[in-house]
């Protein structure tokens, strides 16, 4: 079983499901000398609660911390500018979602069923956001949505059952099928 894991300093890269469902694992840190995280890199590791990032990183890959459940603090880097399809998805502990200026894509089931949301701010330096990206999202009842999006993505707030408030852009002219299905506390648009 893995409990911790030590980076030495001639390995640049993390391989693409590398550690995925390695359930003990409760605690990393990414070195400055990590440059690229494959796609499923810690997939499943159930026990997963801190990740720490020292490293310039600029994509967090597709499923990179799919079904972490226990993860409940994260700070992402600066230098990252997307994030991918699944990246979070199922981080259930997950309470704050911070993203930095530099990210400029949330993929596709991006946080889908992190269900410790309260509140979400989506900066105005995002360009663009995947469909389903905050559905199922449980306890989420507030979003501001400062980027200038012209359509709202299809089921991006789906089942988002707190979701009592949303602030949308003037700039926004069509809202797609399913954006807001089963938002039953909704109240203020």
């Amino acid at each position: 079983m893995i409990y911790e894991i030590y980076f030495y300093n001639v390995i640049i890269e993390i391989n693409e499901s590398i550690f995925s469902k390695c359930k003990q694992l409760k605690e990393i840190t990414i070195p400055p000398h990590i440059k690229t995280i494959g796609e499923n890199a810690f997939f499943g590791c159930t026990s997963l609660k801190k990740v720490e990032f020292k490293s310039a990183i600029e994509k967090i890959e597709s499923g990179t911390f799919c079904g972490c459940s226990a993860l409940d603090e994260i700070t992402i880097p600066p230098t990252v500018t997307s994030i991918g399809d699944f990246a979070f998805s199922g981080c259930s502990s997950l309470k704050k979602l911070s993203v930095p200026p530099s990210v400029k894509t949330i993929g596709s089931h991006a946080y889908e069923e992190c269900s410790s949301f309260i509140e979400i701010i989506i900066p105005e330096t995002i360009k663009e956001i995947g469909d389903y990206a905050f559905s199922k999202c449980s306890k989420l009842n507030k979003v501001t949505i400062l980027y200038k999006m012209t359509t709202i993505p299809k089921y991006i707030f789906s089942e988002c059952e707190s979701l009592t408030y949303i602030d949308i852009p003037s700039t926004v002219t069509s809202i797609d099928h399913g954006s807001f299905n089963r938002c039953i506390s909704l109240k203020q648009i």
